[in-house]
């Protein structure tokens, strides 16, 4: 009984005494020390709003075509027989200078054969006209002696009255007249003269070839007169009008050369969202088909700002309020390769002036400059 009773207090003992221990050497174990916060705050590179008035300058590029190139082809059939200069590739004219001359065969002389006729016919109603219209009869007379086979069928005198309209028309005047000017019409098709300075740029035609009606002879075209057609985007489209200069530079030849827009495409490519513009050029140092590189000198863009295209988050802009990022839709009214020409903002505010992933509305930043 004894020795039960000692066993419990000795274990009371142990008990109590493993506690006591285990609260000093709690005490005496250090607190482990705090970790101070990180401060997440990025820092970014701000500018403040400054508008100013842009030069606005919109790159194209294209091929440049002769504006007047026709094509040269014959409405008779005859041998072609070379004048003073052949119609060959590099062969120019002057306007109205001859280019083309084929033989019209027996036709000049039906011609004349006809104008002989003619004459005889006039000359026949002649006595009548003294007597029954003798003041006309001069008129006439004078017509008859001006009369020259070798020129151009001269206009009939004016008749005024109807009596005597009819009597000629009862004579076969007027008939005989309007078919011998359909000849000399004819007859003209047997010689092509050049409608406007330029040069031959392809023949179909060889010295002594027989020339068929329709045939396409070659190809003339002004070598100073061109158009270049570019596509630019249906949005800087409203900055360009009619008569904006245009500096462009010949990629051969690195030549700069002046145009103009002398006008605007009416439809838009649905594929593109591109509108043709078409510039002309006056120049001799130009080819047909050349390639041209340059820019249109638009509407200037005035109290706008420009900015690197990277910064705009989905078409917003970050301003700055107390050190805070406020987002605002960006009124962008072009974009250039690496800019963006944006409008209403106001001066003074700032904005984030760089990219920053995962920027929000009221994201705290720090400014650095």
């Amino acid at each position: 009984m004894l020795a039960r009773r000692i066993t419990i207090v000795l274990g009371a003992v142990v008990l109590i005494g493993g506690y006591v221990l285990m609260n000093v050497l709690a005490g005496m174990k250090e607190e482990p020390k705090k970790m101070p916060e990180i401060d997440k705050t990025p820092n970014v590179f701000w500018s403040v709003v400054k508008n100013d008035t842009i030069q606005n300058s919109i790159a194209i590029t294209g091929r440049v075509f002769s504006r007047r190139k026709i094509q040269v082809l014959s409405e008779v059939q005859g041998i072609y027989r070379p004048g003073t200069k052949e119609f060959k590739d590099g062969v120019s004219f002057s306007k109205s200078e001859l280019m083309l001359s084929l033989e019209p065969g027996e036709m000049k002389m039906n011609l004349y054969a006809q104008k002989s006729s003619f004459l005889n016919a006039i000359s026949q109603v002649l006595p009548d006209l003294e007597i029954d219209f003798p003041e006309q009869a001069s008129k006439w007379e004078d017509y008859v002696l001006a009369f020259e086979m070798e020129k151009s069928l001269p206009e009939l005198p004016k008749v005024k009255e109807n009596k005597l309209q009819l009597f000629l028309t009862s004579r076969n005047i007027y008939s005989a007249y309007y078919n011998l000017r359909a000849q000399e019409i004819t007859l003209s098709k047997y010689q092509i003269t050049a409608p406007f300075d330029g040069v031959v740029t392809m023949s179909n035609v060889n010295p002594g070839t027989l020339v068929r009606p329709g045939q396409i002879l070659g190809e003339f075209s002004d070598p100073t007169d061109f158009e270049l057609d570019a596509a630019i985007s249906a949005k800087d489209a409203q900055f360009v009008r009619v008569g904006d200069e245009v500096n462009l530079t010949d990629q051969a030849s690195k030549k700069v050369i002046k145009g103009k827009v002398v006008r605007l495409g009416s439809q838009m490519d649905v594929e593109t969202q591109s509108i043709k513009v078409y510039i002309g050029i006056r120049s001799s140092d130009l080819s047909d088909g050349s390639y041209l590189g340059g820019a249109i000198r638009g509407r200037d863009l005035e109290n706008v700002l420009q900015v690197d295209r990277n910064i705009l988050d989905n078409g917003r802009i970050f301003l700055i309020e107390e050190e805070q990022l406020v987002p605002t839709e960006a009124n962008v009214l072009r974009y250039t390769e690496t800019r963006a020409i944006i409008s209403g903002l106001k001066d003074g505010d700032k904005f984030l002036n760089q990219s920053l992933n995962g920027a929000y509305n009221g994201m705290k930043v720090r400014l650095v400059k």
